[in-house]
C-alpha cells in the first residue's frame, strides 16, 4: 500500500472523520521506517509501497489497545447530520482550493463574492449530460441598472431612498453626471434615478426629524467586475482617479429613442 492509498483508506475507514494530508502522513511513514516497524519497496509507477516488518507485526500484536482505530473514540457520537455537514464543508473547501490554484483572477473574485453572499453555505455540483443544439447567446445579465438622471454630488439622503431599489456602486459625496450607472437594479429594467436630491429644510418639526440615515455599504467594482457587469449599451470609463460605469448614450430621452428604433428595426 502506497502513501496515497493509505490516505484514502484512513478517510474511508473513519467514515470521513479523518482526512489526513500528505504533509502529515509521509513524515509519519518515514519515522516508522526509521524505527524499523515498516519497510518501503519500489512499486509500479515509481511509488513506494509500505509493508510491516516482522518487528512491526510483533509490536502490533503486543499493543492491540494502543493501535486500535483512533477515530472509534468519537465516531459513535457523530450523527448523520454532522457527517453530512463535514462532507459539504470539505466539498466547498476543495472547490475554493481549485479556484485559487487553477482559476483566473476573475474566477477567484467571483468565488469570494459568492461565498460572501451565501455566507459559505453554497454547494455546487456539475454533471455532464450531453451535447445539444445551439440555443443562442447566453444571457449576460438578468438585472437592470440604476442610472443617474442628472449631474451633481451624490447625497446620503438620496442614496438612502434608492438602496431599496437594488445594490449601489457609489457612496455619498461622489460627483455624478447624467447617464452614469450608480448601481444594479433589482428588476430587469433600467431605472433613471435622482441620486443628488437633498433633504428639504423646513421650520416645521416632523416626527421623523431625528431619524438617522443608515446606508447599506455600497459595492465598489474593480476593472474585471466592471467589464463583466456591463451590457451591450454600456461602457466602462477609466480615468487616473476613478473607474466608472456609464451608458453609451448619456441623455435619457435619447436612450429611449434609440431603444424604440431598435425595436422597430427588429
Amino acid at each position: 500500500m502506497n502513501g496515497y492509498q493509505i490516505i484514502q483508506a484512513i478517510s474511508e475507514r473513519s467514515d470521513g472523520v479523518w482526512r489526513p494530508s500528505p504533509g502529515s502522513v509521509y513524515p509519519a511513514l518515514q519515522q516508522l521506517e526509521d524505527e524499523g516497524l515498516i519497510r518501503a519497496e519500489a512499486a509500479d509507477g515509481g511509488r513506494r509501497a509500505y509493508q510491516l516488518t516482522d518487528e512491526g507485526r510483533a509490536y502490533a500484536e503486543a499493543h492491540p489497545d494502543e493501535l486500535r482505530a483512533p477515530w472509534d473514540v468519537f465516531a459513535g457520537a457523530m450523527g448523520d447530520t454532522t457527517r453530512e455537514m463535514r462532507s459539504l464543508i470539505g466539498q466547498v473547501a476543495m472547490a475554493a482550493y481549485q479556484v485559487l490554484s487553477a482559476g483566473t483572477e476573475s474566477q477567484a473574485t467571483q468565488a469570494r463574492q459568492l461565498l460572501t453572499d451565501t455566507r459559505g453555505t453554497i454547494v455546487m455540483n456539475a454533471l455532464f449530460d450531453g451535447y445539444t443544439e445551439w440555443q443562442g447567446e447566453i444571457p449576460h445579465r438578468l438585472t437592470g441598472a440604476l442610472i443617474a438622471d442628472r449631474g451633481g454630488v451624490s447625497t446620503a439622503y438620496a442614496l438612502w431612498g434608492l438602496q431599496e431599489r437594488g445594490e449601489l456602486f457609489v457612496g455619498p459625496g461622489i460627483e455624478l453626471y447624467e447617464g452614469m450607472i450608480i448601481g444594479e437594479n433589482a428588476k430587469d429594467t433600467d431605472l433613471d434615478v435622482n441620486a443628488v436630491r437633498e433633504k428639504k429644510l423646513t421650520n416645521m418639526r416632523a416626527s421623523t426629524a431625528d431619524e438617522a440615515i443608515r446606508l447599506v455599504p455600497f459595492r465598489p467594482l474593480n476593472l474585471e467586475q466592471a467589464i463583466e457587469f456591463i451590457a451591450d449599451d454600456e461602457f466602462v470609463e477609466i480615468t487616473p482617479k476613478s473607474l466608472l460605469l456609464r451608458k453609451k448614450t448619456l441623455q435619457s430621452n435619447k436612450r429611449k429613442k434609440t431603444s424604440y428604433a431598435t425595436v422597430e428595426e427588429s
